[in-house]
């Protein structure tokens, strides 16, 4: 039996003439932890927004466990099992942390909002996971941007999906905050499939197994993270002197054999 759980086949996706996705063909396993890589304009968010039934293909497929799911509506997508993230993590500021965790767990009770006894303790145990245990009563607005993070990461474990799509989730994170959601997301992985949308190459560097790297709106190259620094046509592409003026907004300066700032969105 085939142990692939999101299966993209010659996805395109166009906007006004420009093709974002232009045959995209992109398989993630089940269990994996994959991080995404790639420029400004390579289709990474595009790719998320066609899972998660944001945008609709003008071609292609889009397989969630072996079924279809290109034409779903999103609430559709979520009840499959994919939950998503996005650049600025989405919470309710009014809200304490525990409430926005309760409430993102509703979205899977039958009886509504109103949490069980038996509940309770899945949730505890996710702030624990996610290290928001001691703010649990705390307004979610009063966060660190770190912090917001895992809320929303913890909010989406808390709908129980099978993938997690995860765009730019260390993006304005300190170096603590970001080798803690690294290890977060190697824990996650080992019960959920991931994809991380990333362009942090230390952070990538650090915990990816497996990278992709998109191009143009299509697949460039994948593997480790050293076989794509050391890929001939990447080091072409994102490596060449006239990427120089994009290296120096990269919020890291990283050395010639990472990279650099081609991985921004």
């Amino acid at each position: 039996m085939s142990n692939e759980l999101l299966e993209i086949d010659e996805l395109r996706v166009g906007f006004d003439g420009f093709l974002a996705l232009d045959g995209l063909s992109l398989t993630i396993g089940d269990g994996e932890l994959r991080f995404i890589i790639g420029p400004n304009g390579a289709g990474k968010t595009t790719l998320l927004d066609v899972a998660t039934g944001l945008t609709r293909p003008t071609a292609g497929s889009v397989r969630f466990d072996g079924a279809e799911i290109a034409k779903l509506a999103e609430h559709k997508i979520v009840r499959r099992g994919i939950g998503r993230t996005f650049q600025n993590a989405t919470v309710f500021d009014a809200l304490t942390v525990s409430e926005n965790l309760d409430l993102a767990a509703s979205s899977h009770r039958r009886w509504g909002l109103l949490r069980p006894p038996a509940l309770s303790g899945e949730l505890e145990s996710l702030l624990e996971d996610v290290g928001l245990a001691q703010v649990a009563h705390d307004p979610a607005g009063s966060l660190s941007h770190g912090q917001r993070s895992w809320l929303e990461i913890a909010m989406l474990l808390a709908q129980r999906p099978r993938l997690l799509l995860l765009d730019e989730p260390v993006a304005g994170m300190s170096k603590a905050e970001r080798a803690a959601t690294g290890e977060l997301l190697v824990e996650i992985a080992s019960q959920r499939t991931v994809v991380v949308i990333e362009h942090d190459m230390e952070f990538v560097r650090q915990f990816a197994e497996h990278v992709s790297v998109l191009h143009a709106g299509g697949l460039l190259r994948e593997g480790s993270v050293a076989e794509v620094q050391a890929d001939p046509e990447v080091q072409r592409l994102y490596l060449a002197p006239d990427h120089g003026d994009e290296a120096s907004d990269t919020d890291e300066a990283l050395d010639a054999n990472e990279l650099t700032a081609a991985t921004a969105r």
